[in-house]
């Protein structure tokens, strides 16, 4: 089996990425347009979105930790959906008389009533979408498109439009959690354990480069290539002695259901070999 170094480890690294990318979104604008809102109470609510996304998803299924989402955004919904929609109007509210000062156009009557309405809990909604987004693409290594879609009008409609400046920290969180996410999405950190052959039984260390779609990599202990598909499936290990031209190549591909199943995931990954 394959895996990032422990559960505990992967539930913690997109818990941070969680935290950095909704809270800094969030506060860019309230502190650039001075949003009536809670900051400890939103800060409270990034904290428990990340970790209870990251570990929601991380223990169970897909497919469960979705519906567990959905179920909950709908009793959040029932319960508080007249509250929510004052604080939406509130926050829009509070942006567009900023533009509207900087722009002279006429704003909407029922914004213009609203401005100035506290935006916590329509904020609070917004850092817990950043937050399950950003968990979900950390966990399953999807592109970071949609992390930066979600996320970069929060600074773009203060920072570039009006050039309002935000506070530098929510900044600085935003920009350096977008930007170490994007230098690593392309890396996976983690262990190799092979069970039923002698002498692989010690897990491996594992530091592999996403190319093209595919997983490549080599442990360090024992000079063994690792490959594997999109989702870490599709595992080929080719074995320490084999990757010189002309010599043999000794490879296992886990789970390959014939010997031309495994050829064929070989030279999928290493077209060179089909010469030797």
């Amino acid at each position: 089996m394959i895996a990032e170094k422990g559960s505990f480890r992967a539930a913690v690294s997109a818990a941070i990425f969680a935290f950095g990318i909704s809270a800094g979104a969030i506060f860019c604008p309230v502190t650039a347009f001075g949003l009536q809102a809670d900051s400890w109470a939103l800060l409270l609510v990034c904290i428990a979105a990340s970790i209870a996304f990251a570990v929601l998803f991380r223990v169970f299924r897909p497919v469960y930790s979705f519906g567990a989402v959905l179920l909950a955004a709908l009793a959040f919904a029932w319960v508080c959906h007249d509250a929510f929609l004052e604080s939406a109007l509130g926050l829009l509210g509070g942006i567009f008389e900023n533009y509207v000062a900087a722009f002279h156009f006429s704003m909407p009557q029922a914004l213009a009533e609203a401005a100035g309405a506290d935006a916590t809990t329509a904020l609070g909604v917004l850092a817990a979408i950043l937050a399950l987004i950003t968990v979900w693409t950390v966990l399953s290594r999807c592109s970071l498109f949609g992390v930066v879609l979600v996320s970069a009008p929060c600074l773009i409609i203060c920072l570039v439009i009006l050039q309002t400046e935000p506070g530098t920290l929510p900044m600085l969180t935003l920009t350096g959690t977008l930007t170490k996410s994007v230098l690593h999405s392309n890396l996976f950190h983690g262990t190799l354990t092979i069970s039923g052959l002698d002498g692989m039984e010690e897990p491996y260390t594992l530091t592999l480069t996403r190319e093209d779609g595919a997983w490549h990599g080599l442990s360090g202990e024992a000079s063994i290539l690792f490959s594997a598909g999109k989702e870490m499936d599709t595992l080929l290990i080719v074995l320490q002695g084999s990757q010189d031209v002309g010599a043999d190549v000794h490879f296992l591909a886990p789970g390959a259901a014939s010997r031309s199943a495994a050829l064929t995931r070989l030279y999928t990954y290493y077209p060179a070999y089909r010469t030797k």
